[in-house]
């Protein structure tokens, strides 16, 4: 056997191992994708989040209503959660009757009437208002979402106090955890960014369960009490809890 030909072989069999690469490799990544995004896919499927509300919004963009401040109190208890979120709102133009809607939202294992809060309440300045619930948009088990409307008329330069209360079923997934959703986003659509935004979630009610995780980023937790507080800022992302088990909880 001459030596062009011993040295021919290892190059022919390094050709053919890097075509056999370029070739393997993006079908191993297509299946690692695929996987990772069956594991998601199984996880949104397995968790169930009902009656979740979240921050006022114009049901169109307003030019001159913005929103001062906002405060949610929420206590997770083991068969109901109770929110009481309270929203200033300061007309900087002309006399202005706004349509202002309260989100009604339901993600994952639920259907239309799983998804509903269990009661609802609004008030404006004290005073109870009347309230108009547009129609479920979206899919059961998926998404859903609709909005508590209401009419408030400001006066040029007015300020007005707008407090609602909810509950809900609890928020959970397979695993065991428990779940609980604000949606702040919804207050992007007021004219400049919020003032302030202090949002407290208080499940010391909760027996047997610790933190899994507490987004966005800036969560303040001292024990199972938790706090995000924000100035001046637009919100792009919601509040979002998981509180795991850590042993079988007495009903």
């Amino acid at each position: 056997m001459t030596p062009s030909t011993r040295s021919g072989r290892p190059e022919a069999s390094h050709k053919v191992s890097r075509i056999l690469n370029r070739a393997l490799l993006p079908c191993l990544l297509l299946s690692c994708l695929t996987l990772l995004c069956g594991q998601r896919a199984a996880l949104a499927n397995d968790s169930a989040l009902m009656g979740v509300g979240g921050t006022l919004r114009p049901m169109r963009e307003h030019p001159s209503v913005r929103m001062v401040s906002e405060r949610v109190v929420a206590r997770l208890g083991a068969k109901v959660d109770r929110v009481t979120a309270t929203f200033v709102l300061r007309n900087v133009g002309a006399a202005t009757t706004v349509q202002v809607g309260f989100p009604e939202r339901g993600w994952g294992d639920v259907g239309r009437q799983s998804a509903e809060f269990l009661s609802f309440s609004s008030t404006v300045d004290g005073v109870p208002t009347s309230i108009r619930t547009t129609p479920w948009q979206g899919e059961e088990s998926q998404d859903l979402s609709r909005y508590r409307v209401k009419s408030v008329r400001f006066a040029p330069g007015q300020t007005r106090t707008v407090v609602v209360r909810y509950t809900a079923r609890p928020g959970e997934n397979s695993m065991g955890s428990r779940l609980f959703t604000y949606v702040v986003t919804t207050g992007a659509s007021w004219k400049g960014s919020i003032g302030s935004a202090d949002i407290q979630v208080d499940a010391t009610r909760l027996k047997g369960y610790v933190p899994r995780s507490a987004e966005p980023r800036g969560c303040k937790a001292r024990g199972l009490r938790f706090a995000w507080r924000f100035r001046d800022f637009v919100p792009k992302e919601e509040i979002s809890l998981e509180l795991g088990r850590t042993k079988a909880v007495k009903s």
